[in-house]
């Protein structure tokens, strides 16, 4: 069934402004922004199928996830530039006539700009962690703290919160202790544990070397002192399991709002 190519290319410009609001071509949004695009192609779900330069593998529905896989899929793939592989897999409703070559050709283009949609979307993430994260200990770090400090001062926030810098209490003799690896091990161990009892708004950002900050909600200053005060983290070699109390000098301010 020849699909008008004029509304066609309607529907894949709404598709791509649609697209530019949402971070990844694997999102909860999806349903909605592909919807125009699939109906008129008559697409009633979207596989696809990544595979890493490495050989990793993974796969998932990017649309249509209620809807079976049905006979005869269509199946277009494309390798990126670091060899990674993408393969997208389109189904049919069920009982529906098979797409003519015309018809594959639009799917083809759809999935070419899914591809470099996604690419896209590959690569803002990984600037947002070059710019924002600590390559060490996998946390935010100061360029990200300031971010959010702004954002809450422009959304009038900023009286709801504290900040804490502190830094880790000789730790030189943890690193003579075990080595600076494993020394470095423990320090991102417990930076780490302190951020996931700290919400989206709030965080532990490295400033560098065993230096950090802490942006907390006031009404969690307690539970953030208790935390720096002294610690427990788990140390794992092939020989033994301890544990080291890791203890900190911190410094608090509590936010005015003005």
């Amino acid at each position: 069934m020849a699909v008008d190519k004029s509304e066609f290319v309607d529907a894949l410009g709404e598709f791509t402004c649609a697209m530019e609001k949402i971070p990844s071509v694997i999102h909860l949004d999806n349903e909605k922004a592909y919807k125009r695009i699939c109906d008129l192609l008559r697409i009633a779900r979207i596989d696809i199928v990544h595979t890493e330069a490495s050989g990793l593998q993974s796969s998932d529905i990017i649309y249509g996830y209620k809807n079976p896989k049905t006979p005869f899929p269509h199946v277009f793939s494309k390798t990126a530039a670091n060899g990674a592989d993408a393969t997208y897999v389109a189904y049919q409703f069920e009982n529906d006539a098979f797409w003519d070559d015309d018809d594959l050709k639009l799917i083809d283009q759809l999935f070419m700009l899914i591809f470099i949609l996604n690419g896209r979307a590959r690569a803002l993430s990984v600037a947002e962690r070059l710019t924002f994260y600590d390559p060490v200990t996998e946390i935010e770090n100061l360029t990200a703290f300031f971010r959010k400090i702004n954002k809450h001062i422009a959304k009038k926030q900023i009286g709801n919160f504290g900040a804490c810098y502190f830094n880790l209490k000789r730790f030189s003799v943890v690193n003579r202790m075990y080595g600076r690896e494993q020394g470095t091990a423990i320090m991102k161990s417990f930076v780490k544990q302190f951020a996931k009892k700290l919400s989206s708004d709030e965080g532990v950002f490295r400033v560098g070397g065993d230096n950090f900050t802490v942006l907390f909600y006031k009404e969690n200053f307690d539970a953030v002192k208790e935390y720096l005060s002294s610690t427990k983290i788990e140390v794992k070699t092939k020989s033994y399991i301890n544990n080291v109390t890791i203890s900190t000098y911190a410094g608090y301010y509590l936010c005015t709002g003005d």
